[in-house]
């Protein structure tokens, strides 16, 4: 957070509050067979404008606002798995404001199976509809956001990924020069984008991965040696943006894991706008090696360490 924080904490008193309900559709499963990651994010969003708008926040830019309310950070800790046809809920309240930004807490709930699909801190900054630069918070947001003020749950808080730190600050020429893989260059398209041109926020794992859907998932299964199939699942992963791209940009995601356990990797995105060099965002996401047939973790399979090594640069931790 920059600025200034508030204290809200030491004086929480406020509730969570109920901001959204769904139903997890056909079209979100994926190829592990449960919702993907990028709903989570999704529905997590829809709940995380709903308490925007009931703190005074303005909507995003493309409301032709004087001001407008931008995500800049995006972190996720998942918990259980969500299947075809579950109820979920999003429910959130305040952890701190700054100057110009509020971070928000949020939980992605089942209330029939009484379990969490994911916990959620998203940060908002308010900025200039012009200029795009950080706004000071006016005192009317600044008060409710104060009443909505919460006690950061113990089991919503990072396990993995700290929210203190960012990815090591690198340049496009440092990734182009390093062994670290590297996904096609991409346009980003009017399709894209929201109806100022600006990339969707919604997709912003697409962003990080260039992918365009859940249907090409198949690519990244492996087959095991008893013939079950297997694949990676997030556990925790954040999206720090620095600026998204608008339409005509043509952007490039580089990858490098920096950490492996018996089950667990870590990995590191770095998404940069090739034209002018600018880096647009960081990401990192904590996953873990996940058998369909038995729905459990496994340990790490030795042919996918093997291909982990080749982009294992623990130095960019």
């Amino acid at each position: 957070m920059s600025g200034t924080t508030q204290e809200t904490n030491s004086t929480a008193t406020a509730e969570l509050q109920l901001l959204y309900t769904t139903t997890v559709g056909p079209e979100q499963i994926d190829a592990l067979g449960h919702m993907n990651v990028r709903f989570y994010g999704v529905h997590a969003l829809a709940g995380a404008r709903v308490l925007h708008e009931r703190l005074g926040l303005p909507g995003s830019a493309g409301e032709g606002n004087a001001t407008h309310t931008t995500f800049i950070d995006l972190y996720t800790r998942h918990y259980f798995e969500q299947l075809e046809g579950a109820p979920l809920e999003v429910w959130g309240g305040v952890l701190e404001i700054s100057e110009t930004e509020i971070r928000m807490y949020y939980e992605l709930r089942n209330p029939v199976l009484e379990n969490f699909g994911a916990t959620f801190v998203f940060t908002a900054q308010l900025q200039d509809g012009a200029t795009h630069s950080a706004t000071p918070l006016t005192p009317e947001i600044i008060d409710a956001a104060q009443a909505a003020a919460i006690d950061w749950p113990e089991h919503g808080q990072p396990r993995s990924i700290d929210l203190n730190s960012t990815p090591k600050d690198l340049t496009l020429d440092d990734v182009q020069g390093l062994n670290i893989q590297n996904r096609d260059e991409r346009l980003i398209e009017d399709r894209h984008c929201d109806s100022t041109g600006v990339y969707n926020i919604n997709s912003f794992q697409d962003l990080i991965w260039g992918s365009e859907g859940i249907s090409d998932e198949e690519d990244w299964l492996r087959t095991l040696g008893n013939g079950d199939r297997m694949g990676f699942a997030t556990m925790e992963s954040r999206c720090s943006l620095v600026k998204l791209p608008s339409a005509g940009t043509r952007v490039q995601s580089f990858r490098a894991t920096i950490d492996m356990t018996k089950k667990v990797q870590h990995e590191i995105f770095w998404v940069f706008d090739l034209d002018t060099g600018d880096l647009i965002c960081t990401a990192s996401f904590v996953d873990v090696a996940f058998n369909i047939s038995t729905r459990k973790a496994i340990e790490i399979p030795d042919f996918e360490v093997k291909r982990i090594m080749e982009h294992y640069h623990p130095e960019l931790g």
